[in-house]
């Protein structure tokens, strides 16, 4: 039996050969590298027993050797062989992974391969690789290497069982980074990194007290009327925002005269009077016009809009137009009822 490195593992044990024979280095690192390289030749030697195992020849690489050429060493698995129909077609897959395997790897050993070939053929290795680890997991789902020492029997000896996961504990089942960690999408140290960090925080703080409200509600009802106790905001009454109210402000004699003087000015500025008392001002009706005369159509008699007689001759100036009889009014009586006054703007007589 004659086992081979591949290309990789022949660069990694040069490279571990020179840190070993290297005098400037310390005993520990040269005796690591000198542990790797016995490594490697064991996997070589276990890779070659294995292959063996399966019928495949070690003297020849893989890429350098056909699928037809394996072939007809080795020829598809028969029905009749097996006992059961499981145990033929887990052969009759493993036969096929070691076709596959070998066709991708004469691919990747032929220089004159094209890119797209070269590519398509990595792929179908790694997924020989990783169908040959779920079958035997002994080996390799990376490179296909064989993992067990060299001295054991792979096909005798079963995988180690894999480990249990450890329990979960009480306080880890309600952690929040436990289920969702913090996976930012911009850059530490940055605005937006810091955002997110806030926004992760506050929402996991806020599920992690309702996971552990919800427990206590189910498990202890006395505690979790406390929690929500301690949580309660207080009342209007008992609470204090620090903020203090600016007294009411009250003005001085001194004030109250000098914004009075200001107000008359501004009042006479305007034309109006004042109130003197306390009370509101109740606004007066603007005199009575002087400048327009009134005649009744019914017997001539002119008079000014507030039932006023005009005086005869009519002074210069004054513009006449007509007006309607007020009511109870007779001709030749001239004089306007007391309680009525003539409104310009709606034509009509109106009580005073």
């Amino acid at each position: 039996m004659h086992a081979r490195l591949n290309k990789q593992e022949r660069a990694e044990y040069k490279r571990l050969e020179v840190i070993a024979s290297d005098a400037t280095l310390s005993e520990a690192e040269r005796e690591l590298s000198r542990e790797r390289i016995q490594r490697l030749r064991d996997a070589a030697v276990a890779r070659a027993k294995l292959r063996e195992i399966q019928g495949r020849d070690v003297t020849q690489s893989a890429a350098g050797k056909s699928s037809e050429e394996f072939e007809a060493l080795n020829p598809a698995p028969l029905r009749s062989q097996f006992s059961s129909d499981e145990e033929y077609q887990e052969e009759h897959k493993w036969h096929q992974l070691l076709l596959d395997e070998i066709a991708a790897e004469g691919v990747l050993a032929d220089p004159n391969a094209s890119f797209s070939k070269r590519e398509t053929a990595k792929r179908l290795l790694r997924k020989t690789y990783k169908a040959q680890h779920e079958m035997c997991p002994s080996i390799s789902a990376l490179d296909g290497s064989f993992l067990r020492d060299a001295g054991e029997d792979v096909l005798a000896t079963p995988a180690p069982a894999p480990e249990a996961p450890a329990p979960v504990s009480a306080e880890d089942e309600f952690r929040y980074e436990r289920y969702h960690p913090f996976s930012p999408k911009h850059k530490p140290g940055t605005t937006q990194y810091d955002d997110e960090r806030k926004q992760w925080e506050a929402t996991r703080d806020t599920l992690e007290r309702w996971a552990y409200l919800g427990k206590l509600e189910k498990t202890d009802p006395e505690a979790l009327a406390k929690e929500i106790a301690r949580y309660q905001p207080p009342k209007d009454d008992d609470c204090d925002s620090g903020v203090q109210e600016p007294p009411e402000f009250i003005a001085s004699p001194l004030q109250k005269q000098v914004w009075g003087e200001q107000s008359a000015k501004f009042a006479e500025r305007r034309g109006e009077t004042l109130a003197t008392s306390s009370e509101p001002a109740v606004p007066s009706a603007p005199p009575p016009r002087r400048d327009i005369a009134y005649q009744l159509s019914l017997d001539g008699f002119t008079f000014f809009e507030d039932g006023e007689p005009c005086p005869i001759p009519l002074p210069s100036g004054i513009r006449t137009t007509g007006a309607s009889v007020p009511p109870g009014y007779r001709s030749g009586f001239c004089q306007i009822p007391s309680d009525l006054r003539w409104d310009a703007i709606q034509f009509m007589w109106v009580q005073k």
